[in-house]
C-alpha cells in the first residue's frame, strides 16, 4: 500500500505543536510495517526559520518539502503560503498514484491545493488533530470552506479522530456546514507514544547508585507534583506499607506544581526522610535511570489520557503499575500487571504489598508489562491506522 500524507509541517517543526511529531512518527511506523510512505509538506520550522526545501528520505519515509512565501503568517494567522504545492502534489499523484491520501489538520491551504489534483476515485482520509478547537481566525475558516473546503469534506472517505471528543468536534463541523457524516465515515485511532527504552539505560546497580537508593523495593512516582496527583495519599500508604516492608524506598520524580511543601512536611513529621527521595524534574538519560531503578510504579491521582505517558513508560520498563481507572491502568489490570486501588490509604497499602509479593512469584510479569505498553506505541497506532485505511477504501461518500 502506498500512503501519501499531506501536512502543513513536519518534524523537526516543533514550534507548531504536536502535529509535526505525530505525523512523522506515524509515517515512520508505517514504513517499518512495510508500507510505501510519502509525506508532502512545507519548509516550515518556526516563525522565522525554514528547512531546506526538496526531497529527502528518513527511516524509509520519502519527504517532499515545498518552499513557502513566509512563515510568519502561519504563526500569526494560521495561514499557509506554499509555493507550487499543487504542482508538487500533481507530480506525486501522477508518478505513483497513492492508495490513500491522508490529510492532517483541517483549515490549511495545502489540503485545498492537493484536493484539486486528486482523481475522484482517490481514497481520502482526514485526521483533524483537534482542528475544531484550534485558534484559526473565523475569517480563515469561512474562506477555507468557501474556496473548496466543503467540497473536500464531502468527498472525504473517512475521518479518523484520536478521541471521542475529537470525533464529536469534527462531526459538529460537518453538521454546521450541512454535510453528511454517517458512522461508516468516522473512526477513532489514538495517537501512539514513543516507548521508553529504560531496560537498556543501565544496570540496576548503576541506576540505584544514581539516586543513592539502598537495597529494598523501590516505588516510583513520576509526573507533575500537584494536589490532584494524589501524592499525599501515596505517602500515607507508603508509610503504612513500611511497617511490613521496612526497606521500601519511594523515588519521586517530577516538577513541583503546588504539592512539594506539604509533601516535605509530611515526610519530616513521620520520620521517613531517608526512605523518600525527591529527585525533582529529570530529563534525558536520568529519566530512563529512574525507571531502571524502580520495582513498581504508582500514579494515585486522576490521570487524563494526555497524562498517561509515565505509566506507559513504566510498563515499557517492565514495571507493574498502580493507579486510577484510566485506559492504561485498566489494560494493565486486565493483563495482570496493574491494580486500580480505591482512593483509600488501606487499599493502597494492600496494593503495594500484593504487587511487591507478585514480583518474585511471577518471573514473566515484566515481559507482560512490556507487551501491554506496546499497545500504546506507534507500531500499534500504525496497525490500527491500516485497519482504518482498509475500512476507508470501499467507502464512497
Amino acid at each position: 500500500m502506498h500512503v501519501l500524507h499531506v501536512t502543513p509541517y513536519l518534524a523537526p517543526a516543533w514550534a507548531f505543536g504536536p502535529v509535526p511529531h505525530r505525523v512523522f512518527e506515524l509515517a515512520r511506523a508505517q514504513s517499518a510495517r512495510g508500507l510505501t510512505v510519502t509525506v508532502l509538506t512545507t519548509d516550515a520550522m518556526a516563525p522565522h526559520e525554514r528547512l531546506r526545501p526538496g526531497e529527502t528520505t528518513v527511516d524509509g519515509v520519502r519527504i517532499v518539502r515545498v518552499a513557502s512565501v513566509t512563515g510568519a503568517l502561519r504563526s500569526w494567522l494560521q495561514l499557509s503560503t506554499p509555493i507550487g504545492f499543487r504542482r508538487h502534489a500533481a507530480r506525486l499523484v501522477t508518478s505513483r498514484p497513492p492508495d490513500v491520501v491522508h490529510l492532517h489538520e483541517l483549515y490549511t491551504v495545502e489540503h485545498l491545493r492537493v484536493a484539486a489534483v486528486l482523481p475522484r476515485t482517490t481514497t481520502i482520509v482526514l485526521s483533524p488533530h483537534d482542528a475544531a478547537q484550534a485558534a484559526t481566525p473565523p475569517w480563515v475558516r469561512r474562506g477555507w470552506h468557501r474556496w473548496g473546503g466543503d467540497a473536500l469534506l464531502a468527498r472525504t472517505n473517512l475521518v479518523v479522530a484520536a478521541s471521542e471528543n475529537e470525533a464529536s468536534g469534527i462531526a459538529a463541523v460537518y453538521a454546521a456546514r450541512g454535510l453528511p457524516l454517517d458512522a461508516a465515515r468516522i473512526a477513532t485511532v489514538r495517537h501512539g507514544l514513543a516507548l521508553i527504552d529504560a531496560a537498556g539505560a543501565a544496570t540496576r546497580a548503576e541506576a540505584r547508585a544514581r539516586f543513592a537508593l539502598p537495597d529494598g523495593p523501590v516505588v516510583l512516582v513520576a509526573g507533575r507534583l500537584s494536589v490532584a496527583s494524589g501524592i499525599g495519599l501515596l505517602i500515607d500508604a507508603f508509610i503504612e506499607w513500611r511497617r511490613t516492608a521496612p526497606t521500601a524506598q519511594l523515588l519521586v520524580v517530577g516538577a513541583d506544581h503546588g504539592a512539594l511543601t506539604a509533601l516535605r512536611a509530611r515526610v519530616a513529621a513521620t520520620g521517613v526522610d531517608a526512605a523518600v527521595h525527591l529527585a525533582g524534574h529529570l530529563t534525558g538519560r536520568d529519566v530512563r535511570l529512574a525507571y531502571a531503578a524502580a520495582d513498581l510504579f504508582a500514579a494515585p491521582g486522576r490521570t487524563d489520557s494526555g497524562d498517561s505517558a509515565p505509566a506507559i513508560d513504566a510498563l515499557a520498563s517492565g514495571l507493574p503499575v498502580l493507579g486510577d481507572a484510566s485506559e492504561v491502568m485498566r489494560a494493565a489490570a486486565d493483563a495482570g500487571v496493574g491494580r486500580v486501588p480505591l482512593a483509600r490509604v488501606d487499599a493502597w497499602t494492600d496494593a503495594l504489598q500484593q504487587t511487591w509479593q507478585e514480583l518474585s512469584a511471577r518471573p514473566a510479569l515484566r515481559d507482560t508489562a512490556r507487551q501491554v505498553a506496546s499497545q500504546f506505541g506507534w507500531m500499534a497506532a500504525a496497525e490500527a491506522m491500516e485497519r482504518a485505511y482498509a475500512r476507508a477504501l470501499p467507502v464512497r461518500p
